[in-house]
Parts: structure tokens; sequence; C-alpha cells
């Protein structure tokens, strides 16, 4: 490996030895595909082949193909030094920095991964979420389901307002829930606003669990009859 990166090469042809040289063992033998080589330089593998070529041509290298497997390749350390035939003279005078030639690692190509685009959007519908809740003052809905909420009516073209928001409020109270479930039920039903009559009007379950969230210890006095046992004399019966 340390022949390897003093010869003078050139880079791509160094390139291709320096990964045959990390691949192999004491005796200088490796076996690595085309494929796996030139993905490692980041190369097509029909220049790798070239290189490989000129390399075994200058008894760097050599190959030994082992049908349907791949070549096994033997590294002759002690023609390294030697400058290959079709090496570039070398340039006794330095090369200023603009000029100078890429080297492997500037000219490999570079893989950007890209992030998720549903992170990407997630995140952004958290964003947007946030901001309603400190414009509007929604303090007392959850996280989640405010970024659902809002996520709906920007899909059906109805941004949030603080008229919304304010009639929101309204018809929670009527309805006896708290904003967090009305939009919570908005968000299962696909709905933008919300009526407390919607509720009510339909029955069933939804009707029957307004019912029970008004009342409660401290509710239904108003049907008690408080005369009852009393006599018109005011004594107890």
């Amino acid at each position: 490996m340390t022949e390897a990166w003093k010869s003078s090469l050139p880079s791509g042809r160094k390139l291709v030895l320096l990964s045959l040289c990390d691949n192999a063992n004491d005796q200088g033998e490796c076996y690595p595909s085309i494929a796996a080589v030139a993905r490692r330089c980041g190369m097509s593998e029909r220049a790798v082949q070239g290189h490989l070529a000129a390399l075994e041509s200058a008894g760097i290298l050599s190959r030994l193909e082992r049908g349907g497997r791949s070549n096994l390749f033997t590294i002759n350390p002690r023609r390294i030094c030697t400058p290959a035939e079709s090496a570039p003279p070398q340039n006794l005078h330095p090369i200023p920095a603009e000029s100078a030639p890429p080297t492997p690692a500037e000219s490999a190509p570079i893989t950007i991964i890209e992030p998720s685009l549903n992170r990407h959007l997630k995140h952004q519908g958290a964003n947007r979420a946030e901001m309603s809740a400190q414009i509007f003052g929604l303090t007392d809905v959850t996280p989640e389901v405010l970024t659902d909420f809002v996520a709906l009516r920007k899909a059906k073209k109805a941004p949030l307002t603080a008229t919304a928001v304010k009639a929101l409020r309204v018809e929670a109270e009527k309805a006896g829930m708290t904003l967090d479930a009305v939009l919570s039920l908005c968000c299962q039903r696909g709905w933008t606003g919300f009526q407390a009559a919607w509720l009510l009007a339909g029955g069933g379950a939804a009707s029957a669990a307004i019912q029970v969230k008004k009342s409660g210890r401290h509710s239904g006095f108003e049907k008690l009859d408080y005369n009852e046992g009393i006599s018109a004399d005011g004594s107890i019966n």
C-alpha cells in the first residue's frame, strides 16, 4: 500500500491500484469484482477494466481468470515504483494551486442523501401548527391534533383564521366539549368546521356522549322535586 501511494502513476490508474492493495493479503493477492472496484473508485466498470489492463501491461499486477468467479489479481510491489511507459513525464516546476488537477477524492462522485419527503412535510406541518397555536392562542389543543387539523384545512383550501377559531370555541362550549376534542372529531370525520347541532341532531353514541359529558356529580338538580314530603303549612310529613 505504501509503495502504491508513492507511485507516479496517473490518478485513475493509481486509484484502482490502491483499491486492489487495500483488499490484498500478505502475498499481494486479492479477488474483488470489477463492479466492487468501480463503486469504490467512483468510476465506470469500463474505465476500471482499462486501468487494470494498463497495470497488467506494466507488470504491476497479473490476472488469473477463474471461470465463473471473480479474477484473482496478484500485485508485484517491485514494479510499482517503476514509472509505467504511458505515465506522463514528471513536471519539475510546481503546479499552481488554481490549475492543479483534482485529487481522486475531489474528482470522485459525491453521494448526497436527500431527506425523506414525508419527514420534510411532517416537519413543515408541525411548524405551521405551532405558528397557529401562537397566533390564535390554541394552547388548550394538543400539538398532534392541531397539526392534523391545520393540515386538513390546508388540503381543503380553508386556511385557519381567527374567526374560524372563535366559531369553533363557541360551538365546542355549546356541545359541552373541549376544543381539543372537537378538533380531534373534525380530523376523524374530515370536517373543516363544527356545529354542536350536527351531533345533537345525529343522535346515537355521539349525542349520548355529549349528554354524559354535560352530566356530573353536581348536575341534574333541576329535575328534583324539593316540595315532595312537605305539607302546605310547611310541616314535614
